[in-house]
């Protein structure tokens, strides 16, 4: 009897699964974001500056002078003039066309920020994420937003991972209330602006 109790736990043990697969997480390892509904810390660290510069100055000149010969003969034919003179008529013409122009434009940003972002679809090791994150100060309301993908060898132990690490990110950065209402232009700037 014993033989077969045996025979039977081996047999057991033989097929049985392990018992860590894939998606086991460990327990005496940090906790990492990997599925949907996990959230991912994300440190916002974005500078850009793009700068464009034109000079342009174009000239251009053209003259047309001729020059004719009269006798007194031929002259005196037309004009009644004293037959002792010798006249010398001329025929002149002259343009010319200057342009010059410049024109620059600069454009530096920076925004930095940490806000967290939920795991929204996941694509082999690749996780879709969204996040929003409002910040109410004194009647002005800012709102950061990030969308975008992460792969899972980004994700830090700590659970973050940088902005710049982010793939196809959209970040917007949204700002109501008092100040941003003052920096909008009025409704006759904006009529006189339409027109012209």
């Amino acid at each position: 009897m014993k033989k077969y109790i045996l025979l039977l736990m081996t047999v057991s043990f033989m097929f049985a699964g392990s018992l860590w697969t894939e998606d086991s997480v460990n327990p005496y390892g940090p906790s990492v974001a990997r599925k949907v509904g996990d959230v991912v810390f994300i440190n916002i660290d974005e500078y850009h500056m793009a700068t464009q510069q034109a000079d342009t100055q174009l000239r251009r000149n053209t003259g047309i002078n001729g020059d004719a010969d009269l006798s007194w003969s031929q002259a005196a034919n037309y004009l009644d003039l004293d037959k002792t003179q010798a006249h010398r008529g001329g025929l002149g013409f002259s343009a010319e066309n200057n342009f010059s122009g410049s024109g620059s434009t600069g454009r530096t940003s920076k925004l930095q920020g940490a806000l967290t972002a939920t795991i929204y679809k996941v694509h082999e090791d690749k996780f879709y994420i969204r996040g929003t994150k409002t910040i109410i100060i004194n009647n002005e309301e800012e709102e950061i937003s990030i969308d975008g993908l992460v792969r899972k060898a980004d994700i830090q132990a700590n659970n973050s991972v940088n902005s710049s690490k982010v793939s196809n990110v959209v970040l917007k950065l949204k700002g109501y209330g008092n100040v941003s209402r003052d920096q909008e232009k009025g409704f006759l700037a904006q009529f006189v602006d339409w027109i012209f």
